[in-house]
């Protein structure tokens, strides 16, 4: 911007003053973007427990090792695995907490000496005083089992 300006004196006067204006302008635009993703999550139902789909292997078995395969659905608070003999003495027990949904397998190798013979295993889910579910299985020991059957 220019300016002119005049005074009286005794002689001309002229002032020339030049102003330069410097504006910077700045604009911010927020902006939000939000996306919704559904999701779904299977949950076990915590007033549900089911085993089911219970198998022993190998079946027979030469009574060195017996894996145990079986199927939760719902969440098991406390899951037992018991093994009896034919004559319904308890020999091994196992006792896990908190068994999410799902196929799982518990092996055991028999400290003792197994002899011949059938050999029940019950497996019992609960989940707190809700209805208990157990099922019953059976495996054989058969020490020479791979002769027997030539």
């Amino acid at each position: 911007t220019a300016t002119m300006t005049k005074t009286n004196t005794l002689g001309p006067t002229f002032t020339i003053t030049k102003t330069a204006t410097i504006t910077r302008t700045a604009t911010i635009t927020p902006i939000s973007t939000a996306t919704l993703t559904p999701t779904i999550t299977p949950t076990p139902n915590a007033w549900y427990v089911d085993v089911s789909q219970l198998i022993a292997f190998p079946n027979p078995t030469k009574g060195d090792k017996v894996t145990f395969n079986y199927y939760i659905k719902g969440l098991a608070e406390k899951l037992t695995i018991n093994v009896y003999t034919f004559g319904e003495r308890k020999i091994y027990s196992v006792v896990k907490g908190n068994v999410p949904q799902g196929q799982h397998s518990e092996v055991w190798y028999p400290p003792m000496d197994l002899a011949n013979g059938l050999y029940y295993f019950t497996i019992e889910g609960t989940n707190g005083t809700r209805p208990i579910s157990r099922h019953v299985s059976a495996f054989i020991v058969q020490k020479n089992y791979s002769k027997a059957l030539h």
